[in-house]
C-alpha cells in the first residue's frame, strides 16, 4: 500500500535551537534562528533499510527551504531518498541562516519511488508495503 504519509508533523522538535518550530495541524512553521550550523526542526519517520521512499511538499512561505537526510541536502520540495535504517532523521531547515520565516504544507513521506495524492497522516501499525 503505497500513498501512506509517515510524515507526523506533531513530533517535529526544534534542532540545535530553542523554539521556533510549530505544526497547526496542517502547516509546519519554523525559522533557522542558529548562523553557525544547521537549525529549524527535526522528527524521525519509521523506513525500511534499502527502500526508497517519495517526499513532497508546498511552500507556502519563506525561501531557501532544505531536508537533511543521511548527510545529504535535498532543496526542492519532491525528491526521493533511500533509507539506510529502520528509523529515519530528518532535518528541516533553510539553506542559508536567516530570521524569515518558512511554512511548509501537505508535507508527505511515502514508500515508494512516486508520488501519490495527498493524505493526512494516520498512525502506522505497520510500514506499508511499496507497489
Amino acid at each position: 500500500m503505497s500513498g501512506k504519509n509517515l510524515f507526523n508533523g506533531f513530533e517535529v522538535t526544534p534542532y540545535n535551537q530553542s523554539g521556533d518550530v510549530y505544526f497547526d495541524g496542517t502547516s509546519l512553521t519554523y525559522k533557522r534562528t542558529n548562523a553557525n550550523t544547521y537549525s529549524g526542526g527535526v522528527v524521525k519517520i519509521p523506513t525500511v533499510n534499502g527502500q526508497k521512499f517519495y517526499v513532497s511538499y508546498s511552500l507556502a512561505k519563506g525561501t531557501a527551504n532544505r531536508f537533511r537526510i543521511n548527510n545529504v541536502n535535498y532543496d526542492t520540495n519532491e525528491f526521493t531518498f533511500t533509507a539506510q535504517s529502520k528509523e529515519t532523521e530528518i532535518i528541516i531547515t533553510r539553506a542559508t541562516f536567516g530570521s524569515d520565516e518558512v511554512v511548509l504544507k501537505n508535507i508527505q513521506i511515502e514508500l515508494g519511488d512516486k508520488a501519490t495524492p495527498y493524505v493526512d497522516y494516520k498512525h502506522l501499525t505497520s510500514m506499508p508495503n511499496a507497489s
